[in-house]
């Protein structure tokens, strides 16, 4: 068990987790603000084939590092979506 501080980003590189906020965002990492909205092919019933390719593509913009996330839209806290 560790405690990560809210500030580093030293753990980025190992990071393997995405997370779905209750309004419905895909974050794929605590340091990027908008997300991907999955709620309306859920509300569309979309096929699950569809379902993955939206998780695929979000992982695939997961960063390297979160030093590398865009600093304007950059979350101001995790807590945020519970991180």
């Amino acid at each position: 068990m560790a405690i990560i501080p809210a500030f580093t980003r030293n753990f980025c590189s190992k990071c393997n987790k995405i997370r779905i906020t209750s309004s419905g965002k895909i974050i794929s990492c605590l340091y990027e603000k908008e997300g991907m909205n999955i709620l309306p092919l859920l509300r569309n019933n979309c096929s699950h084939e569809a379902i993955a390719d939206l998780f695929r593509q979000a992982v695939s913009y997961k960063p390297e590092n979160g030093k590398h996330a865009v600093s304007n839209s950059v979350r101001t806290s995790m807590s945020e979506i519970g991180g």
